[in-house]
């Protein structure tokens, strides 16, 4: 009686880590064309997303709306003039971004990081 009292417990308490696991959304290529928009969205407020290439034209925005964290992993980027990569969770104006990219190309001289 005992060791299934212990068994059942242990199982609970390891279903409660992978119920709480993040899937990885992965896409091979994403490339954005001149002043395009593509929105990232799904029902979690959390986004681990990896991008093997992604190409960027001039103007072009990649936007996360209604996430609160956004971890970003860049295998290959080519980032246009005045593009932008943009995130708010819909309540706050802001979003907790980790990006790690690979910058190949980048045709703007600003960055900048401000809540919205």
């Amino acid at each position: 009686m005992k060791f299934k009292f212990i068994l059942g417990f242990f199982l609970c308490f390891a279903m409660t880590f992978t119920g709480k696991a993040q899937e990885t959304q992965h896409i091979s290529k994403l490339e954005i064309g001149k002043k395009a928009k593509k929105n990232i969205d799904n029902r979690d407020s959390t986004v681990v997303m990896h991008i093997d290439t992604l190409i960027m034209k001039d103007n072009s925005t990649l936007s996360f709306y209604g996430k609160k964290n956004v971890k970003l992993t860049i295998g290959y980027a080519e980032i246009g003039n005045k593009a932008t990569i943009y995130g708010t969770d819909g309540k706050n104006n802001g979003a907790n971004f980790d990006i790690n990219a690979n910058f190949q190309k980048i045709r703007f001289s600003l960055y900048h990081c401000k809540g919205r």
